[in-house]
């Protein structure tokens, strides 16, 4: 059994994907799992040709609910992995510290499952997308104690799992905690804890939700999950929300980049 795997769906990606396998292997998992919710772009070729393709399993689907797609990994994955990390091609996980995710892991063998925070990066200014990479050229993100940042994503040990509650948490047999081992409750809204302080110092998740203001349409045409919700694209009011509500640049922040040149390994 290895240890830890990262889990991600996505739809029309290719020109991220490379980039979130190459960083979260320098991170250090062991292996990634993309499962493609009928991409009609160049996902598919750029996933093939990565460098640690053996490293990687790509299941292609012509469409579906990422929800049952999470059901599916568990089913399929859960007794090959010790820790599987289900997070989007917009979040970059990693240990705030530097080094390797899975000296982090071990200290939290007593629970079944670890909620780890996003820190929300916004535009860095950008009106289209720039030249380099994401972790390169998106620098700047919200305050520590930025609502949004009280949303959580989840480690969890896939012989734990149940079910999944949603795209950021998952009904465990055993504790979930945050990473200073404090309980988060299972309680709709899943994995956004209003009551709780965001603590940063052994986990982040950077969410670059929304990069340039290109690339946000781009996403808002394509759909939030990949598929013709109402997230983004309702309206332009309901567009130009939600880019205020991500666009958030108070703090220059560039601890991503204690990894950028293994990362450029694993991307070249």
């Amino acid at each position: 059994m290895k240890y830890a795997a990262a889990y991600v769906h996505i739809k029309n990606e290719d020109d991220l994907i490379l980039e979130w396998m190459a960083f979260h292997r320098a991170v250090g998992f062991e292996h990634l799992i993309i499962t493609d919710n009928g991409s009609s772009d160049n996902s598919r070729s750029v996933v093939k040709k990565f460098r640690d393709a053996a490293s990687v399993t790509y299941l292609h689907r012509r469409s579906g609910d990422p929800i049952d797609f999470e059901i599916d990994a568990i089913k399929i994955f859960g007794d090959q992995f010790r820790w599987i990390a289900f997070i989007d091609a917009d979040e970059f996980l990693f240990p705030s510290q530097g080094g390797d995710i899975r000296n982090i892991l071990c200290d939290y063998e007593d629970v079944s499952g670890i909620g780890v925070y996003w820190h929300i990066y916004g535009s860095s200014g950008h009106q289209t997308k720039p030249e380099g990479t994401v972790i390169e050229t998106m620098l700047h993100r919200a305050d520590d104690n930025y609502i949004m940042n009280r949303h959580v994503k989840s480690i969890v040990k896939p012989s734990k799992v149940f079910y999944p509650f949603g795209s950021h948490t998952f009904k465990l047999d055993g504790a979930f905690v945050d990473e200073t081992k404090a309980a988060l409750h299972d309680r709709p809204p899943h994995g956004f804890y209003d009551d709780m302080t965001p603590s940063h110092q052994k986990l982040r998740i950077n969410h670059y939700h929304v990069r340039s203001l290109e690339q946000y349409k781009k996403k808002a045409t394509r759909g939030y999950f990949g598929i013709n919700d109402d997230k983004i694209n309702k309206s332009q009011e309901r567009f130009e929300e939600m880019w205020r509500a991500h666009d958030k640049n108070d703090v220059r922040d560039d601890s991503a980049l204690q990894y950028l040149s293994l990362m450029k390994f694993y991307m070249s």
